[in-house]
């Protein structure tokens, strides 16, 4: 039996106390995605340098290498408290999950947003976007090119609708928004619901009302069964308000209205236009936030 350790692992992991059957999903170069069954999200080995966020245990080089070959001709894999094994004829490989530094990607309220502040941070980080060619139909809702005429349409006409029920608080209308927009545009999550995700993110961050949570929360599930698992465990993430350290970082520096374009960069490695999706979620709902509560008062 060969045992490694985990560089790092995500504190939302410590809850799985079971023995579960896990599958899986897709090998990357810096990421494998897990099926875990009963789970209502993914289970992800990464590469330590690799961004880190929720459901994730983060190995170190050479130890993610070698699990790339062991997965591919894995008989059987489990997870458990302590390891994630994998079962390979009669070799066993088993990664130490809790041995690493824990790590939490629970939100935080963000407080004290000064509003010309934030404001010139979101226009800097957008004048950024603007240099950057955008394949997602997110890129409508920063005034940019990118993505399919019809995706496009829809985000512009629908994701509005969700920052707007999200501010105001209205269940009904933000699912009936999330109905046109999951499972909406191209890759393995698809745009639609990492746009929903960014939003949802957002609004555990800046309102933070988890009786609205709790509400929408049966009926998001369900939605979520009808799109990709990848899409699924985008939409259980924003519903918990897990999020990546990019986008913690972000809503840091927006908040302080500072400008890191570094950010930017750490985004782009996040799938095929997720980290894009999730910013330009971010974005428009903390623009939405601020005129808001500039009204409110």
């Amino acid at each position: 039996m060969r045992n490694r350790f985990s560089t790092w692992y995500a504190a939302d992991l410590e809850r799985y106390n079971n023995e579960y059957k896990v599958n899986l999903l897709s090998v990357h170069k810096e990421i494998i995605n897990l099926k875990v069954e009963s789970w209502p999200h993914l289970l992800m080995v990464a590469k330590a340098e690799f961004e880190r966020g929720p459901c994730t245990i983060g190995l170190d080089q050479e130890s993610f290498a070698e699990l790339q070959k062991v997965m591919e001709s894995a008989a059987e894999v489990s997870f458990n408290s302590q390891a994630l094994t994998v079962y390979r004829g009669p070799d066993v490989y088993a990664i130490n999950w809790r041995e690493g530094e824990r790590l939490s990607f629970a939100p935080f309220k963000i407080v004290n947003l000064e509003h010309n502040k934030a404001l010139s941070a979101i226009k800097q980080y957008s004048y950024a976007l603007e240099k950057i060619e955008l394949n997602t139909p997110s890129a409508v809702l920063l005034g940019m090119d990118g993505g399919a005429e019809y995706f496009r349409s829809e985000v512009k006409k629908y994701f509005p609708l969700i920052i707007k029920s999200l501010l105001q608080k209205n269940e009904q209308e933000f699912m009936n928004a999330c109905r046109k927009l999951i499972g909406m545009g191209h890759g393995s999550s698809p745009n639609g619901d990492d746009l929903v995700c960014g939003a949802l993110l957002a609004y555990h961050h800046f309102i933070a009302d988890q009786l609205f949570i709790d509400n929408i929360s049966a009926e998001l599930k369900a939605e979520a069964g009808k799109t990709s698992l990848m899409g699924r465990h985008m939409l259980e993430v924003g519903r918990t308000g897990l999020s990546p350290d990019f986008f913690q970082d972000l809503l840091i520096s927006i908040s302080r209205g500072s400008f890191q374009p570094e950010l930017l960069a750490r985004a782009m490695q996040v799938g095929s236009s997720t980290g894009i999706d999730l910013i330009a979620a971010l974005l428009t709902f903390t623009s939405s936030y601020l005129c808001f509560m500039q009204n409110a008062k």
